[in-house]
C-alpha cells in the first residue's frame, strides 16, 4: 500500500468555487462550503444549555432571517 493520497476535490454549493484539501461543511445543512461563504454563529443547543459557535453557510443565514 502506498501512502501518497490524492488530495480532496470538492466544491462548494453556494458559488460553486472547486478546491482541493480539507473542506468545511455547514452545521445547519452539512453541505460543503468555501470559507468566503461560511460565518459562525452563536446557537443555542438545547442537550447542554449552552450557546456554542456553529458553522453556517449564507444561504442557511438568508433563510433563517427571510420571513
Amino acid at each position: 500500500m502506498s501512502d501518497d493520497h490524492a488530495p480532496s476535490l470538492w466544491i462548494c454549493h453556494v458559488c460553486n468555487a472547486k478546491a482541493a484539501g480539507e473542506s468545511t461543511a455547514c452545521g445547519v445543512c452539512y453541505k460543503t462550503t468555501c470559507l468566503q461563504h461560511l460565518r459562525h454563529q452563536t446557537v443555542y443547543n438545547q442537550l447542554s444549555g449552552l450557546y456554542e459557535l456553529m458553522p453556517i453557510c449564507m444561504e442557511c443565514v438568508l433563510r433563517k432571517s427571510l420571513p
